[in-house]
């Protein structure tokens, strides 16, 4: 899908200046404002991805998750919707296990030898000839049909915390 412009949103005014009054803030109340507004914008990605993903034994569906980071050198806050291999604590503790193959999901796979030995339906083989796999598309869909929810979600947190930040730190 190279060229595809990803849709643009205009802010309207009464985000504007709410986003206006963000600079009122202390930096670090202001980066953990922005930091959850970001991962509010992600959840429609999140929700759609877990609704579009194949379920066989729901390991894939349950290695959905977001992930937000900070850029150290220039300080973008980014939230990415995530699925395949999971490395948190905590959804290692909730017995999470891990879904390696999402990619494959998501692209599909080309006719491929896998070298054994293998078992498959309790007989076991020297090599198994794989057929391939198409691909899902289950993460791209969930962009692509989510991207105004995403916008608005983003509005919508703004519009709500930061005029509660600024009541709680006489702004």
């Amino acid at each position: 899908r190279r060229g595809k412009p990803v849709t643009e949103y205009a802010f309207d005014e009464s985000l504007k200046k709410v986003l206006a009054e963000l600079d009122k803030l202390p930096a670090k109340i202001e980066t953990n404002v922005a930091r959850a507004a970001i991962r509010a914008a992600a959840k429609p990605f999140l929700d759609a991805a877990r609704e579009n993903a194949p379920v066989s034994s729901g390991r894939l569906r349950d290695s959905i998750r977001i992930s937000s980071n900070t850029d150290k050198r220039g300080g973008m806050l980014t939230a990415s919707v995530k699925a395949g291999r999971t490395t948190t604590k905590a959804q290692r503790a909730k017995g999470v296990q891990d879904a390696y193959y999402a990619y494959m999901v998501e692209f599909g796979t080309k006719p491929h030898l896998i070298k054994g030995p293998v078992k498959l339906g309790g007989q076991w083989y020297k090599n198994i000839h794989h057929p391939g796999s198409p691909p899902s598309g289950f993460m791209r869909r969930a962009f692509d049909s989510r991207q105004k929810a995403s916008f608005d979600a983003y509005a919508d947190y703004m519009r709500k915390r930061i005029p509660k930040e600024l009541a709680k730190n006489g702004g």
